[in-house]
């Protein structure tokens, strides 16, 4: 169970959180737009670990839902929510959130249907939450900058597949 300390600058717990959903994000902007460019059709596989990373981010809004924490952009402290700041469910982040969260593939195939292909670029909006997580860890002084460089690298490989992708379309 992961659980958010407030108290301490940066509690590892909901740094290994933000990893976890980060290591998701990249999974998703390599699979998607290559399973939407050759046309690939949904594997069982495939729809296991759709489930799975649609399931991880559903508990992330969860926890955003619940207020238990806020991340504040102008400091390095994790935050408990206060009553005159604008609710996460009030924002453009939730929306963007809940559309990313539901697995279309999963659903379609539970229910018999064909997933449209439009229908899985919307897990590309997953890939929006790598804005937060960056910068997140770019506005921390203590983290390791080989972390930060890490993240950076595999967002310009992100970029580059998505370049190759777009080429092959």
């Amino acid at each position: 169970m992961v659980s958010f300390n407030t108290e301490e600058k940066h509690s590892y717990s909901f740094l290994a959180w933000q990893l976890v959903l980060f290591a998701a994000i990249c999974w998703t902007a390599i699979e998607s737009p290559l399973s939407f460019v050759l046309n690939v059709p949904a594997k069982e596989s495939n729809l296991w670990w759709d489930g799975i990373i649609s399931f991880l981010f559903v508990c992330d809004i969860a926890l955003n839902l619940s207020g238990f924490y806020k991340i504040k952009d102008t400091s390095n402290v994790l935050e408990p929510l206060k009553k005159e700041e604008r609710p996460y469910h009030k924002t453009l982040w939730f929306v963007t959130d809940v559309i990313s969260s539901i697995p279309f593939d999963v659903l379609a195939h539970v229910f018999g249907f064909t997933a449209l292909p439009i229908l899985r670029l919307f897990r590309l909006l997953r890939t929006v939450r790598m804005l937060k997580i960056v910068t997140l860890y770019n506005s921390m002084a203590l983290l390791p900058h080989g972390y930060k460089v890490g993240m950076i690298f595999c967002s310009i490989l992100i970029a580059i597949h998505w370049i190759a992708c777009a080429w092959m379309y």
